[in-house]
């Protein structure tokens, strides 16, 4: 089975990524090996440090190089978590969903809240504000009926 290592300067969230710098190396993978998040050991020099992005055609799956980690001298541990956007890109752009537009500035959403059971609640008494070096996020949801 072949191992293709990519370098790729895209983002996680970027479908049809663009892969430079193509290295195959030959790899047995065992029976027991989690497709989603494998870990592959490979033979060579610190050249292998350079490498961001993995696909195993026979697979038709593609991974980020998560991290790789020298096991010896010669011998390198990379571990590898699935790229769902570019393992299924084919299924998500031949999909039947439109997207009318983009999200723009002052759009809301109209419809039911979900809400979270554990949150924070800080209660300020006071005349002059907040206090300095603190994050604050505010949310307000207004319901009409």
């Amino acid at each position: 089975m072949e191992l293709r290592l990519y370098r790729t300067d895209d983002s996680v969230n970027t479908i049809n990524k663009v892969l430079t710098g193509e290295r195959v190396e030959n790899i047995r993978m065992k029976a027991t090996v989690n497709l989603t998040t494998p870990e592959i050991l490979l033979a060579g020099n610190s050249d292998l440090l350079n490498y961001n992005y993995a696909v195993i055609q026979e697979l038709g799956r593609s991974y980020f190089v998560e991290n790789v980690e020298v096991v010896v001298n010669g011998l390198y541990s990379f571990q590898l978590v699935l790229d769902y956007l570019e393992t299924y890109k084919d299924e998500i752009l031949n999909s039947h969903c439109k997207f009318m537009r983009k999200i723009q500035q002052g759009d809301y959403y109209d419809g039911d809240v979900d809400s979270n059971v554990k949150f924070d609640t800080t209660t300020y008494v006071s005349d002059g504000g907040f206090p300095e070096g603190t994050s604050l996020i505010m949310t307000t949801v207004g319901m009409t009926s």
